[in-house]
């Protein structure tokens, strides 16, 4: 009976850690959030160093239930889950508990009968497995106590009047060079120079003021000037030092911008589709005037006068 609960309190503490990690609860670590597989193989380790038992390998089996938990509904993701994921995570533990297995086999050649061989393979064990759950622990350290950058010479977003680095929605194209010199591209795409949508987030959806005719943005170092019918309507901005009037900012988490624009909609922009997923906050700040911020933490601000998603 003590075995049979060992194992079900096993399985629920693998199934709520993996289900988290699986669900978004890594994306307050930002950048870092790649960096917790590796981790996670070496948790799956100490999983099979500690459990010693073979059966062990079967708790990845787990994955496959959660992975329909994933906030995106891209197959291709859950089929990785599935191919890759379980596979792996199966060889890791295998690995723990080959390693576990062959201590015992020494160990009962040892004078103290292996017991101090033993206790170091379980203790080792066990730190591989702290390790491994180290993410999930400082996610929620992350989501506690959120980022809250204060750049030393901000760069002012003001989202009451519309206006960046002294370009102002509504502007000319001439205005913008005048104020900002030439750009160093011209195109279709929204974000500044170097900007991924992927990694980075943006504007999802939108239509451009008073007609479906994208033209020629006017794309610079640190932000993407949105141009219609020759007149500005919007900016995509990952300028590092940028800061909106409320204080929020590139490199503050998500929750700053949901504290102090209470009335914003946060969440996952594309959730359940193919495309792109990350975290967003956004809304309508005033007349003409929507504010959104993208990933978490922050890595653009989008400032625009027609809504987007």
């Amino acid at each position: 009976m003590r075995r049979a609960l060992r194992v079900l309190l096993a399985a629920g503490l693998y199934a709520l850690a993996m289900g988290a990690a699986l669900t978004g609860w890594l994306r307050p670590l930002g950048g870092m959030e790649d960096g917790a597989l590796p981790l996670f193989v070496v948790g799956h380790v100490g999983i099979g160093l500690v459990a010693g038992r073979w059966r062990a390998c079967l708790l990845p089996l787990l994955l496959v239930p959660l992975s329909f938990l994933m906030d995106t509904g891209d197959p291709v993701l859950v089929a990785a889950v599935w191919l890759l994921g379980v596979p792996a995570a199966s060889l890791a533990i295998a690995l723990g508990v080959g390693l576990c297995k062959l201590s015992a086999r020494r160990a009962r050649t040892a004078p103290d009968g292996g017991r101090l061989r033993v206790g170091v393979g379980v203790g080792v064990g066990s730190a591989l497995l702290a390790i491994g759950a180290s993410p999930l622990l400082l996610a929620g350290i992350r989501r506690a106590f959120p980022l809250d950058r204060s750049p030393e010479h901000p760069v002012l977003v003001d989202e009451q009047h519309a206006r960046y680095r002294g370009v102002a929605v509504g502007d000319s194209t001439t205005e913008v060079r005048r104020v900002l010199g030439p750009p160093a591209k011209e195109g279709h795409d929204n974000g500044p120079i170097g900007h991924d949508f992927y990694d980075d987030g943006g504007p999802s959806n939108w239509r451009p003021p008073g007609t479906y005719k994208q033209e020629r943005n006017l794309r610079f170092e640190d932000v993407g000037v949105l141009i219609t019918r020759g007149r500005v309507y919007g900016f995509v901005i990952t300028e590092r030092d940028a800061e909106t009037r409320r204080g929020v900012g590139v490199g503050d988490s998500l929750a700053i911008a949901k504290r102090r624009y209470p009335d914003m909609d946060c969440d996952v922009v594309n959730e359940g589709s193919e495309y792109a997923t990350f975290p967003a906050c956004r809304g309508r700040i005033g007349p003409g005037r929507y504010l959104g911020f993208e990933q978490d933490p922050i890595r653009t601000i989008t400032l625009m006068s027609v809504p987007f998603y």
